[in-house]
């Protein structure tokens, strides 16, 4: 069975607003299908899965409604039946024109009504999806202490001149914590503190250059030795 129209509900268009662009297209293609076929489209991305359960449910509802206006009208027991009168359409057009369109008009704002309340309903649901995907937080990774090869490969890859040895002699002693107590989450972060304060790093040994003496100076020298050693011989 086929149908030449069917109804888009702006509440379709809101959920599908929610979905990336790469799907949006391939949603719209699915209501489509099944709304003028009913079709079961193939549908595999997560988001597109998620805005599609939140549409069918409107698209089916509004196939049973063609179906039963196809059969000639709602199924025996349906509340749609029961206002019904049960006579000729003909010989109650007849009669009461009047009251046909009226019932006729009570029948579509039932219908309307009917919309309404499934649309609020797939609100409803499309708003509890999205606040319970927008709640979850992503759990930070708990903190394991590194190795001192660890340790020491990052410092080499630095080359910081860091010691690996006594940075995780350091930190085990006192619990892994930080200077004010606090426990540490990031022991790379850690290394680049010792490097910038220049902890346990070799130091620098600076050789000042020897001062060659001039001419004079050498002479002065020269003339004091002479001076004690004739000093030392008078005495």
């Amino acid at each position: 069975m086929e149908k030449d129209s069917f109804i888009f509900y702006r509440s379709f268009k809101e959920a599908i607003d929610l979905c990336p662009e790469e799907v949006r297209l391939k949603i719209y293609e699915a209501i489509a299908e099944y709304a003028l076929t009913e079709q079961e489209p193939n549908i595999t991305e997560p988001y597109a899965k998620l805005c599609w359960k939140l549409i069918k449910p409107q698209l089916e509802a509004n196939w049973r409604r063609y179906k039963n206006g196809q059969a000639g009208g709602a199924p025996k027991g349906n509340r749609n039946a029961a206002k019904r009168p049960e006579e000729n359409n003909q010989e109650t057009t007849e009669r009461q024109p009047t009251n046909n369109q009226a019932e006729s008009e009570k029948q579509t704002n039932i219908n309307d009504n009917e919309n309404i309340k499934d649309n609020e309903k797939v609100k409803e649901k499309e708003q509890r999806e999205v606040s319970a995907t927008q709640s979850v937080t992503p759990t930070r990774a708990r903190f394991t202490p590194p190795s001192i090869t660890e340790v020491e490969a990052y410092c080499k890859e630095r080359g910081n001149g860091v010691n690996a040895q006594q940075f995780c002699d350091h930190y085990t002693a006192n619990g892994w914590k930080q200077k004010g107590g606090n426990p540490i989450k990031d022991w790379r972060a850690a290394v680049r503190t010792w490097e910038r304060n220049g902890i346990n790093q070799p130091q620098q040994v600076t050789h000042q250059p020897q001062q060659r003496k001039t001419l004079e100076e050498r002479f002065r020298e020269y003339e004091a030795q002479q001076y004690t050693g004739t000093r030392h011989n008078t005495i």
